[in-house]
């Protein structure tokens, strides 16, 4: 370090001039060529099978994830109107929406509406058409409102016979609907009072659930109706789909006035990652700036001076662009993981130089010239700053060990950054500082430890502290304690709904959408053929965390035999029906119609059973009366809008009428016959059709979640979509992060080994980072905190923080024990005291965040900050005076090792990941998989020919499994508590049911692999355990992880016990099929089945 500092210092100008130019550089390389991904998808590991089909998807069928559109109303009806007026504006610049679909309209099929009703449905529009025949041929015989009121009132005269037929008091099948004259009536009253556009009337009666015929996207509730518009990505924008977005809210906003009743919100997959990117970006930025305020501030009120804090602050900006230069260079691009440690970078980055700044000061203090007061600097701080630099670098960068490529980049991006900043520190800084001092006095005063005897009012009380050293002891230690207690209270939260900002929209009406039974996050899979897709749809509408599968099968009309003959029914009543011309409309005949129908309507309330006929007809019975009040004086206006109303009755009637009868002869429907509106979002360009599988679980539960996609890898092993993506995401990233806090620990812990060379004070020096780490995490169930997906990588931060703290307290301790002086140096201690606030500054400025995840993230690194600098100052100090008794050891070519063995270390840890090829070298188990595998191969491989030869060569095979698998405790575990339940003979004949079933399906799925690309990995043995991890690859080139868990027992072989691809368990997916048959049906029933499925071979 000593050396770096002279050359840098020799000749300051060209330092900086030097230095200068490559930020320069760097920030223009950067303007050009850096990008940002947006995609969480490119930020997976590649060879994973559910990341390479989402891609396939994508280039198959375009944008996979619509953004949705939920709309509730009161009324359903008045949601309709509002999905219509809002697709139209959507459809017009400037958005120009490509695709905007919220039904799919039965009309649009020419002359086979009537096949998209159930066959219920249809059944029930026969029986009402039925039961209301002679008064329909009568309307259309005479389309009057006097005919209509007296038709209706002859129906329930005539059907009532004492009792209205509809009460529910007969079993007779023909009933006179109560809706349908309340719906008459009503019309008419409120046509009568507004001439606003209605509904017609005549719908309730020539239709089954008016929702179902429209064929809206209804909840299942039917409370909420769904938009689906087309993302779409949009160049140069860091968040996708942004202007789509806000262009769709603002519409929603602007139409609210018109439809007072309606509410509407924008959620689904783009919505989401737009509304939790822009957060993102918004409290970054305010987190940064607000950090950059509060560090400079506090800087400068300790230095009492502005000049060097400012140049510190600007030294530390010039070394961010150097970092975004190598960043372009090597990644390439950024992401929301690297943009977010823009205001942490600012509270770590400074610490380097406040150490060096606070010793430089120091040493001049002691009337050193500039020049020995830097190298003397470099010499003895400078073990202390690079530490602290390589340990805050090196917790960052074994995230780089792990196997999610977003935390790989964000770890090497925060680390490089780190280091980048500590070199501008020790170069930069120092250059700028000569030259600023060589145009001051050189008669300096440190403001932090004056060159007496004085010192800071910080350090003499933490001096005294010392003396309390037994009292300071017992509270660690209760403290530490209940903090072990508290260990087990703390949870990780999965919900990343629970991460966005409150009111966050389109977190909002997702979870409107789960209390509605469905969510806007469907997970995907494919079928090669129509029989194929309606297997597979079958096989997925059987699993218990299945609501729905969307497809196009759901366009195209099931049960359409069976339908046609209920339509032939239909059409030998409304084929021959024509309407008659209108006429003029005369009052009198309908005041009469009307009183006497009011009459019936008396008796109908009064005799009913069923509480909701009965409301029903009073509600009508109203409407009568309210009538007659309107005819009781008609004037012109009166009778004008009643020929008006009466030739809209005669209009929708006719309509209504030859809407039907133009859909009574229909021709079956097939997929060819579809419109390319509806084909292009389900059938690709290779002919695959896709499949969109909405949970009937919450998936934002990481159980429900869990539960959802192994179920669906039991019927397809390659489904992809949101939910799946999500799944493994959030598994890898919570993996990567505790991987990391261990590495980290680790890590940490043979720097300070390399650093202090004896075990005694290496352990005191890691103790703040222990300490500071499990009170945080012991804190966190009082202060209402959890771990989740966005505040679990502070840990590896907080053992950063807590070990530079610790070990720049020991080194200045063993320094004046060598060298004389206070054992809490001036310097050291009062920047590590102004460190903390600094690095407090970073991680609070955090708080202020809107999004709860990145809140959640600086509340916890705050106290763990906190945490870890009480540890260092307050606990740390009598440990050492008790057991650490000073040695005069320290030189400045042991530092000087010491600090190139660190940068080595350091060094080796960044490359790992590019330069090992496997995971694990390869052991006995790994032998004797590839063995057997290599020899089934060779029997069942394209060489072998003859069917006689190849069931000799399937015979061998089975041997070769045998030695291979254990299927007695495959079987155990494939049935769980029902294998107690067995006797021992039905255990043997399970066994070997299984086993044969098992072999079958093995040697079936080796055709579809290619054998010269099988790879292995290594295995990992723990005791009698062993995981052998290979890679295979299809032949149509898909890469899946194949993992063999194996055990030995008695005998010296491994056998294997379960089979995990891609993760997930064979085992745990036959134990839910067997425990979901013999649940429904019995044992006995799976074992049939079994023997069924051998006789098929």
């Amino acid at each position: 370090m000593t050396r770096v500092v002279r050359g840098a210092t020799a000749r300051p100008a060209l330092t900086i001039a030097l230095c200068l130019l490559l930020a320069a550089l760097g920030l223009v390389y950067t303007a050009r060529t850096l990008t940002f991904q947006t995609s969480s998808v490119e930020l997976l590991p590649p060879d994973r099978v559910y990341v390479q089909r989402f891609k396939h998807y994508l280039r198959d069928f375009g944008e996979l994830n619509d953004i949705v559109i939920v709309i509730e109303a009161s009324q359903i009806e008045h949601a309709e109107s509002f999905a219509t007026r809002l697709a139209d504006e959507l459809r017009r610049p400037p958005l120009s929406a490509p695709r905007v679909t919220y039904r799919v309209d039965p009309e649009a099929f020419g002359g086979r509406a009537l096949l998209y009703m159930t066959t219920d449905q249809l059944a029930d529009l026969r029986d009402k058409v039925t039961a209301h025949r002679t008064f329909l041929e009568a309307y259309a015989a005479e389309p009057t409102l006097a005919r209509l009121v007296a038709g209706v009132d002859h129906e329930i005269a005539r059907r009532f016979a004492g009792r209205f037929i509809d009460l529910g008091l007969d079993d007779q099948p023909a009933r006179l609907d109560p809706g349908f004259v309340n719906a008459l009536l009503t019309a008419i009253d409120e046509r009568l009072e507004s001439t606003a556009p209605r509904p017609s009337p005549w719908r309730e009666l020539f239709s089954g659930e008016r929702e179902q015929r429209a064929g809206y996207f209804l909840s299942r509730d039917k409370k909420l109706l769904f938009m689906l518009v087309e993302a779409r990505r949009e160049a140069g924008n860091f968040v996708d789909n942004r202007e789509v977005i806000a262009a769709i809210r603002g519409t929603i906003a602007r139409l609210r006035a018109e439809y007072p009743g309606v509410d509407a919100g924008v959620t689904g997959t783009p919505a989401l990652g737009n509304d939790e990117m822009l957060t993102a970006f918004h409290d970054s930025a305010v987190a940064t700036t607000l950090a950059s305020i509060l560090t400079l501030a506090s800087v400068v009120w300790l230095f009492k001076r502005v000049t060097k804090p400012l140049v510190m602050f600007a030294v530390l900006l010039l070394s961010l662009a150097w970092s975004l230069g190598m960043v372009t260079l090597t990644i390439g691009h950024l992401t929301v993981f690297s943009v977010m440690f823009m205001s942490l970078f600012v509270g770590l980055g400074i610490d380097y130089g406040i150490y060096f700044l606070f010793r430089y000061e120091e040493e001049k203090a002691f009337g050193r010239t500039i020049h020995a007061a830097a190298e003397v600097t470099a010499r003895r701080a400078g073990p202390g700053i690079l530490f602290a630099a390589l340990s805050a670098a090196g917790t960052f960068g074994v995230l780089t060990l792990t196997e999610f490529r977003g935390i790989v980049e964000f770890g090497f991006i925060a680390g490089m950054s780190i280091l980048m900043a500590f070199v501008a520190m020790m170069t930069l800084f120092p250059a700028v500082l000569v030259i600023l001092d060589r145009r001051t006095s050189p008669r300096v005063v440190l403001p932090a430890a004056t060159s007496g005897g004085g010192r800071r009012p910080g350090v003499r009380t933490l001096e005294r502290l010392t003396a309390y050293s037994h009292t300071i002891l017992v509270v660690t230690g209760v403290v530490t304690v209940l903090s072990l207690v508290a260990l087990s209270m703390v949870r990780f939260d999965y919900n990343r709904l629970n991460l966005q900002a409150k009111r966050t929209e389109s977190a909002v009406w997702e979870l409107k959408i789960l209390a509605s039974g469905r969510s806007a996050f469907p997970a995907l899979a494919s079928a090669d053929g129509l029989d194929d897709l309606q297997a597979k749809r079958d096989a997925f509408m059987r699993l218990s965390t299945v609501s729905d599968v969307v497809s196009i099968l759901n366009v195209v009309p099931d049960h359409q035999a069976e339908k046609t003959v209920l339509i032939r029914g239909l059409a030998t009543i409304l084929g021959p029906v024509r309407v008659a011309p209108a006429t003029d409309e005369d009052p009198g005949p309908l005041r009469a119609a009307l009183t006497s129908l009011r009459r019936r309507l008396d008796i109908a309330v009064r005799e009913a059973g069923d509480e909701t006929a009965s409301q029903t007809l009073a509600s009508a019975a109203r409407r009568a009366q309210s009538l007659l009040d309107r005819l009781q004086h008609i004037g012109p206006t009166t009778a004008r809008r009643l020929a008006e109303i009466q030739a809209q009755f005669r209009d929708d009637f006719m309509a209504d009428l030859q809407r039907v009868q133009s859909n009574l002869a229909p021709r079956p429907m097939t997929v060819a016959d579809l419109p390319e509106e509806v084909t292009r979002k389900f059938v690709g360009r290779s002919g695959t059709f896709l499949m969109q599988l909405y949970p009937s679980v919450n998936t934002w539960d990481r159980d429900g979640v869990a539960q959802f996609v192994s179920e669906l890898r039991s019927v397809d092993p390659t489904v992809t979509g949101s939910p799946v993506i999500g799944y493994e995401a959030g598994r890898m990233m919570e993996r990567a992060y505790f991987e990391g806090t261990l590495y980290a620990l680790v890590l940490v812990l043979v720097l300070a080994g390399l650093v202090l060379r004896r075990w005694r004070t290496t352990l005191l020096a890691v103790l703040p980072m222990v300490l500071g780490t499990l009170w945080t995490i012991g804190l966190m169930r009082p202060v209402g905190l959890s771990f989740n997906l966005a505040n679990v990588w502070a840990l590896p931060l907080i053992i950063g923080a807590a070990a530079e703290y610790g070990l720049n307290v020991v080194l200045r301790y063993q320094e004046a024990a060598s060298d004389g002086g206070p054992g809490l140096g001036r310097s050291t201690i009062m920047a590590v005291v102004l460190n903390g606030p600094t690095t407090i500054s970073g991680f609070g400025s955090l708080m202020v965040a809107r999004h709860q995840g990145i809140f959640s993230l600086g509340l916890l690194l705050t106290i763990g900050a906190v945490a870890g600098l009480a540890a260092a100052l307050i606990v740390l100090p009598p440990l050492l005076r008790r057991w650490c008794p000073a040695e005069r050891t320290t030189t400045a070519k042991v530092e000087v090792r010491r600090a190139a063995s660190l940068v080595v270390l350091v060094s080796v840890v960044f490359a790992m990941p590019f330069a090992v090829a496997g995971r694990a070298a390869a052991g006995e188990p790994t032998e004797q998989v590839q063995a057997a595998v290599t020899e089934l191969y060779r029997l069942l491989g394209p060489s072998s020919s003859g069917s006689a030869d190849r069931r000799q060569r399937e015979e061998v095979a089975a041997v070769v499994l045998d030695r291979l698998f254990d299927w007695r405790s495959m079987a155990r575990q494939a049935l769980q508590h029902h294998w107690d339940e067995r006797t021992p003979p039905e255990r043997d004949e399970f066994i070997r049911l299984f086993a044969d079933v098992f072999r079958h399906a093995y040697l079936a799925r080796m055709s579809l692999v290619d054998a010269t690309r099988f790879r292995y990995l290594g295995d990992r043995i723990m005791g009698d355990k062993a995981t052998v991890d290979t890679q295979v690859t299809t032949k149509r080139g898909s890469s899946i992880a194949v993992a063999y868990l194996a055990a030995r027992g008695a005998e010296p072989r491994w056998l294997v016990e379960d089979v995990r691809v891609e993760g997930i368990s064979l085992i745990a997916n036959y134990r839910t099929q067997f425990a979901s048959i013999i649940s429904r049906s019995s044992y006995e029933d799976l074992v049939k089945r079994l023997r069924e499925r051998l006789r098929e071979h």
